[in-house]
């Protein structure tokens, strides 16, 4: 199956970039802002057992950036969600700035829904229903 839906548009993403960059390194010109958003996100993921959810089908790969940084998350990461999710550089690698403001970006747009917290998406646009279980984040196994 192919996946359909939730998947960041990458106009948009690139607008929300610049802004947030502008906005930032206005602010904190010496500091990074790919740090910024992993610490940022770690807050988040970490703040309550089912706060991961916030970020939905974007959750496994804010979960790897996270271990990539150092934090100590366990469990699956289910990499096939994971590369659909994530925002490339052109070199193929994940572009992991961009792949966290697109997570804080479907997490502010279900923030605005009735499904903030929701853990059943339609990711191939079938009404087949994909639910979002990390065990290590519900239950502290892994």
């Amino acid at each position: 199956m192919t996946f359909t839906n939730y998947l960041p548009d990458k106009d948009y993403l690139a607008e929300k970039l610049s802004y947030y960059h502008s906005r930032f390194h206005n602010k904190h010109p010496t500091q990074s802002h790919t740090q910024f958003m992993v610490v940022l996100a770690h807050k988040v993921a970490s703040s309550a057992p089912q706060s991961y959810l916030r970020f939905g089908p974007y959750w496994w790969i804010v979960k790897a950036i996270l271990i990539r940084n150092g934090y100590s998350y366990h469990g699956e990461l289910q990499p096939a969600v994971a590369s659909v999710y994530r925002v490339k550089k052109p070199d193929g690698s994940t572009d992991e700035d961009a792949s966290l403001v697109a997570a804080f970006e479907f997490a502010d747009m279900t923030n605005q829904t009735e499904f903030y917290y929701e853990r059943e998406f339609d990711l191939y646009g079938t009404e087949e229903r994909y639910v979002l279980m990390d065990e290590f984040m519900e239950f502290g196994i892994g």
